[in-house]
């Protein structure tokens, strides 16, 4: 059966797997009470999930029976009714078989290049699940997912670049029999940096471009110790920054498996002070939202110290987390420069 036009139905969940929307999803305790229904955000893949919005079947008057945590994954509904555990298989994205670190939105059988993106401190792969109509048919773009969230929940967060770069970097090796192009944002960008360098210099892959976004190159980046303080003072920053779904931290409930990871990535990007950056051969393009609160478009131009293939710098309406709103022009931009990389077509 085509995985596309699978339809799933299970006692405790109903999708269409042909729908690129975020997944809708009826969620049902074992004594029939539906505790939410609703679509899970792309950007951190929670459902959310009120309890004075929570209905019993068959009646529209608030009954508020606590479903407290749920977690909607690439690959699994994570439902925690009154106390029971379910894993529903959701197959809107492809987990590829023995790989933890890679989802996949779109089925590409032989791809001509593979895009591997890299989400920000506290993200997810889901941020990227809009991006795959928007490239050329034969790009298979993987999403990374992170230890320590979505169906890699129980698994130890990584919190130093080193570990978190050679592990990416040995997870892609099986890659890199296609072309590779790496983008990341933020938190993202240091580590596709990284991992760029990694791969040239010890494994003799060279990436066809590196999409660094959000954030400038080691020598310009801002360096903090919120990682140091206390929950209050990560969620304030998660919502300065303008981060989407920023209401799942208000959520107590959520807010307690979401923090450790988000604590952690602190921590990675934070204590990342490299002494000699790796210095790649790899064109570098570079994204920045014109009200970034924290840089500016001459940080982003920092990257061509770290290239012997220059770098461009593209700016795009919005803060921090512009490629949000600005998702189709910022794929199209890639899309293009690919395609002048590559000598392909970009549609």
């Amino acid at each position: 059966m085509d995985i596309g036009r699978q339809r799933t139905t299970n006692r405790t969940a109903t999708f269409d797997a042909s729908d690129t929307r975020p997944l809708p999803v009826a969620i049902h305790s074992a004594n029939a009470r539906i505790s939410a229904i609703g679509r899970p955000s792309r950007r951190t893949g929670w459902l959310r999930c009120p309890r004075s919005r929570e209905l019993t079947e068959g009646s529209s008057r608030n009954r508020p029976k606590a479903t407290r945590r749920i977690l909607v994954s690439p690959s699994h509904v994570l439902l925690r009714p009154l106390g029971e555990v379910t894993f529903v298989p959701t197959n809107q994205a492809v987990r590829i078989s023995g790989d933890v670190w890679f989802r996949a939105y779109r089925r590409v059988d032989n791809p001509t290049l593979r895009l591997i993106c890299l989400p920000h401190a506290g993200g997810v792969p889901t941020a990227f699940r809009g991006w795959p109509p928007l490239l050329p048919e034969d790009v298979q773009m993987l999403a990374v997912c992170y230890p320590g969230r979505q169906d890699r929940l129980t698994e130890p967060c990584i919190t130093t670049m080193d570990e978190m770069a050679d592990r990416l970097c040995a997870a892609l090796l099986p890659y890199a029999d296609r072309p590779l192009a790496l983008f990341g944002h933020s938190m993202g960008a240091a580590i596709a940096h990284e991992v760029a360098g990694r791969l040239e210099a010890r494994h003799e892959v060279r990436p066809v471009g590196l999409f660094l976004s959000g954030r400038p190159a080691p020598a310009r980046s801002n360096r903090g110790h919120l990682h140091k303080q206390d929950d209050q003072a990560l969620v304030r920053e998660v919502h300065a920054l303008g981060a989407a779904d920023v209401s799942a931290y208000d959520n107590p409930d959520l807010r307690e498996l979401l923090l450790p990871a988000l604590r952690a990535d602190y921590r990675l990007i934070e204590t990342y002070r490299p002494d000699r950056p790796p210095t790649v051969t790899t064109p570098i393009v570079g994204y920045l939202g014109d009200a970034d609160p924290a840089y500016r478009p001459d940080d982003m131009a920092s990257w061509a110290d770290v290239t012997t293939a220059g770098c461009t710098v593209h700016i795009l309406p919005g803060g921090h987390f512009y490629l949000d709103p600005q998702e189709k022009k910022l794929v199209s931009n890639i899309a293009s420069h690919l395609a002048g990389i590559t000598g392909r077509r970009a549609d």
